[in-house]
């Protein structure tokens, strides 16, 4: 399964540090993917998913700073979602490594975290930014 999609404006929320971190994020799906398709080392994909994990959490914490400092009203069920996807993440990880895990599973279950949070979960932000500037 090879995901390479591109950045899309549906996944932008409208805030530039926050669309930045997204793409990012969005492109290391991509490489996550592709080392998957093209069938790289064990190691390597542990590499990526250990660059994801931790990529993810600085992103959440970015996030529910800037989240704080707009007073944005939804930021415990924010902190609270994300603590969930970085656990659910930490365990899709632990089970590839006890190898009852496919790296293709773990990058459809990556991206539909990713398209979901975004498209949903953080166009709230957008919303709260739009109705109060």
């Amino acid at each position: 399964m090879t995901i390479n999609i591109a950045w899309d404006n549906k996944f932008a929320i409208g805030h530039e540090r926050i669309d930045a971190e997204h793409r990012i994020f969005l492109n290391l799906i991509r490489t996550l993917s592709q080392e998957t398709a093209n069938a790289a080392s064990r190691q390597r994909i542990e590499r990526t998913l250990q660059e994801i994990y931790k990529y993810a959490d600085f992103h959440f914490t970015s996030e529910e700073n800037i989240m704080a400092d707009i007073a944005y009203p939804g930021l415990a069920e924010q902190e609270d979602a994300h603590g969930r996807l970085l656990a659910q993440l930490k365990a899709e990880m632990h089970d590839y490594w006890a190898g009852s895990q496919t790296p293709d599973a773990i990058v459809a279950f990556i991206f539909q975290w990713f398209a979901l949070h975004t498209t949903q979960d953080d166009k709230l932000i957008a919303d709260f930014l739009v109705a109060n500037a």
